[in-house]
């Protein structure tokens, strides 16, 4: 054999490693995609089914309610209710829509940003509902004939808001394990990148 077959045939075996490398770079990559598709897939189904399943309760809340004699009491209960509701309501659309744009296609620099956005409208949305639940709970009673002042109804309530005050906080806190575990595995396809 002669030199220049020799180089031919080295060029011909580092172009086969080459081309077999970029393919074991895209089947890893495909690999280290699937679990973060699918935490964001599961983030972005939760979010459709809390947007969808607000309006069935409300829908359902006061299909039999029977609410209270016209008044002011009725107004405003209705008119805070309304603002409330619409709030929270466009806020999770926007969150949905964030969401929607998120595309694991795109550079893994792009995704994260996007990410990272939602993230923040995520937990400032957590923190608006945490603070309009309250409202939107006096706005209820306001719809509703009951007697606040009542014994029987104080203890419930109490009850009512210390529950969700917990259940807030174990929420805040499970978002962020779950972004962290979700920036992790994105970390991991950010060096495959590179």
């Amino acid at each position: 054999m002669e030199l220049s077959e020799l180089q031919k045939i080295w060029n011909t075996h580092s172009l086969k490693v080459a081309e077999n490398t970029k393919i074991n770079k895209r089947i890893l990559k495909e690999m280290l995609i699937r679990k973060p598709s699918k935490t964001i897939n599961w983030i972005k189904l939760k979010a459709i089914y809390q947007l969808i399943a607000g309006v069935v309760i409300l829908i359902l809340f006061f299909k039999d309610v029977k609410l209270r004699d016209p008044g002011l009491g009725l107004y405003i209960g209705i008119t805070l209710l309304a603002l409330l509701l619409l709030f929270s309501f466009i806020r999770g659309l926007k969150s949905v829509m964030l969401l929607i744009s998120i595309n694991m296609a795109n550079p893994i620099l792009i995704v994260k940003g996007t990410l990272l956005k939602f993230q923040k409208y995520k937990l400032s949305t957590m923190r608006y509902n945490f603070f309009i639940t309250p409202p939107s709970f006096l706005a209820v009673i306001l719809l509703t004939p009951i007697q606040f002042y009542q014994q029987q109804i104080i203890l419930p309530i109490l009850f009512f808001m210390l529950v969700y005050v917990i259940f807030s906080f174990y929420r805040f806190k499970f978002i962020n394990e779950e972004f962290d575990n979700l920036n992790r595995q994105l970390a991991e396809l950010e060096h495959l990148e590179e």
